[in-house]
């Protein structure tokens, strides 16, 4: 098995000798790689050959290790040729095809846009993405051939968790694209996609937080995915947003803010959505707090803040946790200053039985 690796190996460095590695460091990388493998393989061999190993079950475990790397190297270097990248040490160029191109030639150049995503340096990998959301955004016949070419989404969503900003604020906003999408949101979810996306949230650009609040938003509206945003510590995060997006006179920051005000409406518009987010009481406090009078007016993600409150008002348990928060006041205040809806959100904490527990808090 390992020998017919070899010789596959062998063949395509045939194939690419005239080509100077030393001016694409893709393929200069991958040769290096070949080379060390090809070390590896033989003290292997000579490990077998001079019955040094302790057992057998050790030394098939490595032998499979060997060749699962042959095959990965064989993949890269065949992804390599299939993007022309081997032409005198430079990538041949693509051309976008035309707004009435068949489907061929668009899957053709989404196949190779893929290439350079999997195996491409920093810079050809950004450009890709950054290509691919170009022709996403002009045509949307591309979304159906992103889903037959099966290994972009997951390609993608690696990408989030790129340690390059650039690659990774390009991946969101390809990822914010086409979660806009019913058919792709499954595929999206399917592929581990929220755990990257609030990672995002985290560590990312001001660009690529938007692009990650913007697809959380998408992938939670009327559906259940917000647990798994719960469970990956997605609410902490757009909290946290909604908090900085508050103190901060940026214009971004502060449009970040709002986006990320809009995803938590939407999940908790979503009636268990709304249950999950209740569960935890510093989800609760933390947006009570952010209701403070001095900052009322700072920000236009307050609105968004308050119908989060109203939303959850409409559960028994929202409502009680919110009026026993201890940061009631707070919206007393916003209603006195006419802060929009905020006396909707009193109206709604004051029916029923809960009316009782608001004597002395607000005076209508």
């Amino acid at each position: 098995m390992l020998r017919n690796k070899l010789e596959e190996l062998n063949t395509s460095l045939i194939a690419i000798a005239n080509c100077d590695s030393t001016q694409n460091p893709i393929l200069s990388g991958l040769v290096s790689a070949i080379i060390l493998a090809a070390n590896n393989c033989y003290d292997l061999a000579r490990s077998c050959v001079d019955l040094s190993y302790s057992g057998k079950l050790l030394m098939q475990s490595d032998l499979d290790v060997m060749a699962a790397k042959f095959d990965r190297l064989l993949k890269n270097l065949s992804g390599i040729c299939t993007a022309g990248v081997l032409t005198q040490g430079f990538a041949i160029v693509v051309s976008k095809p035309g707004l009435n191109a068949c489907k061929d030639d668009m899957r053709f150049y989404v196949r190779d846009l893929l290439t350079r995503m999997k195996i491409g340096d920093t810079e050809m990998k950004r450009q890709a993405l950054v290509n691919l959301r170009e022709v996403v955004v002009e045509d949307e016949r591309y979304f159906r051939v992103i889903v037959e070419v099966g290994d972009i989404v997951h390609i993608l969503v690696n990408l989030l968790d790129s340690p390059e900003i650039g690659i990774q604020e390009e991946a969101a906003k390809v990822v914010s694209l086409i979660s806009g999408f019913d058919s792709f949101k499954p595929v999206l979810v399917g592929s581990g996609v929220i755990g990257p996306l609030v990672r995002v949230l985290e560590i990312g650009s001001v660009l690529g937080k938007e692009a990650a609040a913007r697809s959380l938003q998408k992938l939670t509206e009327k559906s259940d995915n917000a647990w798994s945003v719960s469970a990956h510590g997605g609410v902490t995060a757009l909290l946290k947003i909604c908090a900085s997006a508050d103190s901060n006179k940026n214009s971004l920051v502060q449009l970040l803010g709002e986006m990320a005000s809009e995803a938590l409406t939407g999940m908790v518009s979503v009636p268990k959505n709304r249950k999950i987010f209740v569960q935890d009481d510093r989800n609760i406090g933390f947006l009570l707090q952010l209701l403070d009078q001095e900052e009322a007016n700072s920000s236009g993600n307050k609105k968004f803040l308050i119908s989060i409150l109203i939303s959850l008002t409409s559960s028994n348990n929202g409502r009680r946790k919110i009026v026993n928060s201890g940061y009631l006041k707070n919206i007393e205040k916003l209603a006195e200053a006419e802060v929009s809806d905020a006396k909707r959100l009193v109206r709604k904490l004051s029916t029923n039985r809960f009316r009782s527990m608001l004597n002395g808090l607000w005076h209508s």
